[in-house]
């Protein structure tokens, strides 16, 4: 969820701080004792020369020296112990800043960075609230800050009630605020709310397809799949996804029972080169679609690729369920030739045969049929049946 924007802005203030310490001073040297500015403008000029040890030095014995602690030289501290790559010693230098002057921002902000990186995340998302709380031009990113610190801390109800705010406060809404505000909707189980806010937003941006797929990430939560399909297809409709995003809303759309529209999801997914066994795939889910036509043209592009019985049968299959005899029986032979030990395709061959009024070959197949346990009782009834009406045929003529 972190981000590594935060990183940057902080350190940013911290070359801003460095490049101005005058000014600085300046703004406060009313409050300074006696022979802080000089120490503090020493050590800006050792960090400037990345002497952070020595910065460290020139401070500490000021402070060491001094009966009235100053933020600015506690802050100046942890500046050199931040960059010098200590953490901890960053943390209780401007923690000891912050506890001088808790209105002073810029302290503020590098401590809740400091906090965040020590994964101190409600302490990180209280500093970050603050230092919003007390800017004169509040930035709207350190109320971000402190949601994602909250979030992070598992804080999911202090995370939305600071993103609420962050939303409410602001016209143009980044699409991270958004993202995040939704996903703290989510760890609480508040699903209505987080497709409040994204359909009120959707009003308003109808081609942002971020929006629709979070749209769908929340009605997928709520089990509301053929709600979640439709925002998808949306979202996909104005920014193509890659190929397995369009195998998962398949996958949606086989759940839901719509096996048309998972089958053209799957050409998108699959590409204009798809393999023979996703070419079954898309053949399969046509058949399910009854859409007989193009699951025979899928299987048959996948037996010019791989020629197997099983696509034969399956094809087979199609043709047999409905009621295509010579198409059946033709695509049976095919897959009977690849393998002659498939009782089942004796068995359909048989009652292909006996459909189409060939009498010899229905009976050889059917015979061959009753050879194997799985179809034997079958093989055997027809057997018996077409018997049966011979002989009442023979005994009429």
């Amino acid at each position: 969820m972190r981000n590594c924007k935060l990183f940057r802005n902080v350190f940013i203030l911290f070359l801003v701080l460095i490049g101005t310490i005058n000014i600085l001073l300046a703004a406060e040297n009313q409050y300074l004792p006696s022979g802080l500015r000089s120490v503090l403008v020493k050590a800006q000029e050792a960090i400037d020369k990345k002497s952070y040890k020595r910065a460290e030095e020139l401070v500490t014995k000021y402070l060491n020296k001094s009966r009235k602690p100053h933020h600015l030289a506690y802050y100046v501290l942890g500046n050199a112990c931040y960059l010098d790559g200590r953490p901890l010693d960053a943390y209780s230098a401007y923690r000891y800043a912050y506890k001088l002057n808790p209105s002073y921002r810029p302290v503020c902000i590098n401590l809740a960075k400091v906090c965040y990186d020590l994964k101190k995340f409600k302490e990180a998302g209280n500093l970050f609230l603050h230092a919003y709380d007390i800017s004169e031009k509040p930035d709207p990113e350190l109320l971000y800050e402190a949601g994602a610190a909250y979030y992070q801390g598992k804080l999911y109800g202090k995370a939305k009630a600071v993103l609420e705010r962050l939303i409410k406060e602001n016209q143009n809404i980044k699409e991270a605020w958004l993202k995040l505000f939704v996903f703290t909707c989510l760890e609480l189980k508040e699903w209505n709310t987080a497709e409040h806010y994204l359909l009120c937003f959707l009003k308003k941006h109808k081609t942002k397809s971020t929006y629709w797929k979070l749209l769908a990430q929340v009605r997928l939560q709520r089990n509301d799949y053929s709600g979640a399909a439709v925002a998808l297809e949306v979202a996909y409709r104005l920014a193509p996804p890659s190929s397995w995003k369009w195998k998962e809303l398949a996958d949606i759309y086989l759940y839901i029972g719509v096996p048309l529209k998972a089958a053209r999801c799957l050409e998108k997914a699959y590409g204009k080169n798809p393999s023979p066994g996703q070419l079954d795939k898309i053949a399969k889910t046509y058949a399910e679609a009854h859409r007989v036509e193009k699951a025979v043209l899928y299987y048959t592009k996948a037996l010019s690729r791989k020629p197997s019985a099983s696509r034969w049968l399956e094809i087979a299959k199609l043709y047999y369920r409905n009621g295509m005899w010579k198409e059946a029986t033709r695509a049976l032979e095919e897959s009977l030739k690849l393998d002659s030990r498939n009782g089942l395709a004796h068995l359909l061959l048989g009652y292909s045969s006996w459909n189409l009024g060939n009498e010899t070959l229905a009976l050889k197949e059917l015979h061959a049929a009753s050879k194997y346990e799985k179809y034997r009782d079958q093989a055997l009834a027809a057997l018996e049946v077409i018997k049966e009406t011979m002989e009442k045929n023979d005994n009429r003529s």
